[in-house]
């Protein structure tokens, strides 16, 4: 434990004890960060480090298509669609060093923050947002 970085423990410790609804909303506000990170590296023409956090809000995009169960239901099939179209854009946007596909990911990621917050606020009485979207969240 010495030598460890105090930040790093705590955020470790933030992620283990935390519940599902709150893991989801910690992958969309990393998610929102890198891409907003991305567009500044590409407006500073920093394209190795646009890369790379572009890599990083790829890979929690993923994260999120892989925390969906598509046997609940349409909701959760339209949902793994919705992160397929964001992950091609991100990577596009990547490729093509553009940042309007950025702007695009980010604006549908804060709606889809939004949304899961609402759900888990208004579940309240301790249920988890599995129970309230009809079973959308498999793995979270």
């Amino acid at each position: 434990m010495y030598g460890q970085n105090p930040y790093n423990n705590y955020k470790e410790t933030q992620i283990k004890t935390a519940s599902s609804e709150k893991l989801l909303l910690m992958l969309f506000d990393g998610g929102l960060k890198f891409m907003k990170q991305a567009k500044g590296h590409l407006e500073n023409k920093e394209l190795k480090q646009a890369n790379e956090k572009l890599k990083r809000a790829q890979s929690i995009v993923a994260e999120l298509m892989n925390s969906l169960d598509t046997n609940q239901g349409e909701v959760a099939t339209n949902l793994w669609r919705l992160y397929d179209f964001m992950l091609n854009e991100l990577i596009q946007a990547n490729i093509k060093k553009d940042t309007e596909k950025i702007d695009q990911v980010m604006k549908m990621m804060r709606e889809l923050r939004q949304t899961f917050d609402e759900a888990s606020k208004s579940a309240g009485s301790g249920k988890n947002v599995k129970t309230q979207a009809g079973g959308i969240v498999g793995k979270a």
